[in-house]
């Protein structure tokens, strides 16, 4: 009897500590799955304001990519310098098809305009790009183009549409390719050309000769001899005046 009782006493403690465990451990993993789901629904809420916030920095990017191009088209045909011009392909990012279109760069003020045809002036472009804008032009694979003779210019903002043409032949893409690159990388002189710095202004241009290297007591003696021998045998204008001294001067006594 006193057995039994002891055993069923265990069992109630056991039960009690195992259900008390159990209940705490319900309640740890209910704050848990609480916190996790109010981070997970936190994290979701930043994402979507960061894409909310892009997606409004490229709509401004296009917006003021937009206002440029359209006061870059000129009014004046005498307002517009054509450095190059011809017939391009343009992919659209709108049908992905690719167009046929007449070319005119300005290399001057970094623009170049597109028209239907080579009979329609500068003024009645359809559209400008402002090169200002971009920073690399570089010739695309036909694989990946789908089409021959392919190059693209690539923006300074990831926000802003890459411009993808294509020319009749690969030596034509080539020569568009050197000229709308350069038409990027050319700037003003002043722009780009840091100014120097003078002798007055900056003290550490002043050029000054490195130290005379020290030499030894037996180095001094051996220079000072030479010099004196090779004086003396140097057929110098002085010469007279040695032999009178050697007249004076007994060196056996010395």
């Amino acid at each position: 009897a006193a057995m039994a009782l002891g055993v069923q006493r265990l069992a109630t403690q056991y039960d009690r500590c195992v259900s008390g465990g159990v209940h705490q451990l319900q309640g740890q993993a209910t704050i848990v799955a609480n916190k996790y789901k109010s981070f997970c629904n936190k994290t979701v809420e930043l994402r979507r304001r960061k894409a909310q916030l892009q997606l409004m920095v490229r709509q401004r990017e296009l917006s003021d990519l937009r206002s440029l191009e359209r006061t870059l088209i000129p009014t004046k045909p005498r307002d517009f310098t054509c450095t190059l011009e011809g017939n391009l392909y343009r992919l659209s990012n709108t049908t992905n098809l690719w167009w046929d279109c007449y070319a005119r760069l300005d290399a001057r003020r970094k623009v170049l305009l597109f028209t239907s045809a080579q009979s329609e002036p500068a003024t009645a472009a359809s559209k400008a790009v402002a090169l200002s804008k971009y920073v690399l032009v570089h010739e695309v694979q036909e694989a990946y183009a789908k089409r021959a003779a392919a190059f693209e210019i690539m923006p300074l903002q990831p926000e802003l549409p890459v411009i993808m043409l294509a020319a009749d032949g690969t030596m034509t893409s080539r020569k568009w390719v050197c000229a709308l690159q350069q038409a990027i990388d050319d700037d003003d002189d002043d722009a780009t050309t840091p100014p120097q710095p003078t002798p007055a202004a900056d003290a550490s241009f002043s050029f000054s000769p490195p130290p005379m290297p020290r030499h030894t007591g037996a180095d001094e003696q051996g220079s000072y001899a030479a010099s004196i021998l090779s004086a003396a045998t140097a057929p110098t204008t002085f010469k007279p005046i040695v032999e009178k001294i050697e007249q004076f001067v007994d060196y056996s006594t010395a």
